[in-house]
């Protein structure tokens, strides 16, 4: 007993650790809030555990606080991306008509 939970533990735990390092950090921040709504679940679906309104209505504040969160993320990243392209236009051009190519800052996300 003792060997399984810690082998499903580290496992779990380093999952968990490879799927956040693929991600962003605001991304994989956002999956943290699902656990305890697909532990429950799972719990329902393996050991049986009922389930009340109450875990309903939890999941669905859960789910809309992190669709908020998403597009939120979205909104940003496009009004970032829509004034950085406007600038790159703007100052690509050096007055003796040589281009510049624009800052690259995949780096920096």
């Amino acid at each position: 007993m003792l060997y399984l939970g810690i082998v499903s533990t580290a496992i779990a735990f380093l999952l968990w650790n490879r799927g956040l390092q693929m991600l962003n950090a605001s991304s994989g921040g956002v999956f943290f809030f699902f656990q305890p709504v697909v532990g429950t679940l799972l719990g329902w679906l393996i050991l049986g555990e009922t389930i009340s309104i109450t875990f309903w209505i939890e999941s669905f504040l859960i789910l809309l606080g992190v669709l908020i969160v998403i597009k939120d993320n979205q909104e940003d990243q496009n009004y970032s991306n829509s004034n950085k392209s406007k600038y790159v236009k703007e100052n690509t051009q050096i007055d003796e008509g040589v281009t510049m190519e624009p800052f690259d800052d995949t780096i920096f996300k």
